[in-house]
C-alpha cells in the first residue's frame, strides 16, 4: 500500500449521532470516523444537533475537502433526499491506497449509485463496478478502507 507524506490535519464535527472525527490532508480525506468514546451504553442520538466545526486546524480554510465532508455530513443528518445527486468527485486521498487504484476507484464510483439506507452484497458491489468476478478484491477494499457490509 502507498502511504501517504503529506501533514495530516484533523477537525472535530458535532453531529446528531455525537462528535466526528474528520482527517485529511492537501489531496483528500484520510479517515471519517465517529468519536471513539462513544459506545452502545452511552449512545444518545439527537437530530436537532447541528453539524458544525468545533475544533480546527488553520489548514481547514484551504482545503476543499474537508469543508465538502462538512457539507456533506449537514446534509446527510438534516436532508438526506438532496444526497441523491452526490457528484463522483474525488473525496479521498489518492496516495493513500494500493497499487490497484483503478480498481478501487471504480469501486468508490459503484458505492455512489448504492442509494442511502440500502445495503448491497459484496457481488451486488462486484457487478455494479463492472467486475463481477473479483468478489474477493471487493472484501479486501471493504475491510483495507474500513466499510462495513451489514
Amino acid at each position: 500500500m502507498k502511504k501517504c507524506a503529506n501533514k495530516l490535519s484533523q477537525i472535530v464535527v458535532t453531529s446528531p449521532i455525537g462528535n466526528i472525527l474528520v482527517e485529511f490532508c492537501t489531496f483528500g480525506l484520510h479517515s471519517v470516523n465517529q468519536d471513539p468514546e462513544i459506545n452502545d451504553r452511552n449512545f444518545q442520538p439527537d437530530f436537532r444537533r447541528k453539524v458544525e466545526i468545533l475544533d480546527t486546524s488553520s489548514s481547514l480554510k484551504s482545503n476543499q475537502h474537508a469543508l465538502n465532508c462538512v457539507h456533506w455530513l449537514d446534509t446527510y443528518f438534516h436532508n438526506s433526499n438532496a444526497l441523491t445527486g452526490v457528484s463522483e468527485q474525488q473525496l479521498f486521498c489518492t496516495i493513500e491506497q494500493t497499487t490497484d487504484a483503478p480498481f478501487y476507484d471504480k469501486v468508490y464510483v459503484a458505492l455512489l449509485k448504492v442509494p442511502f439506507g440500502k445495503t448491497v452484497s459484496y457481488k451486488e458491489l462486484a457487478t455494479l463496478a463492472g467486475s463481477p468476478s473479483n468478489i474477493k478484491q471487493h472484501k479486501s477494499l471493504c475491510r483495507v478502507f474500513k466499510l462495513k457490509n451489514n
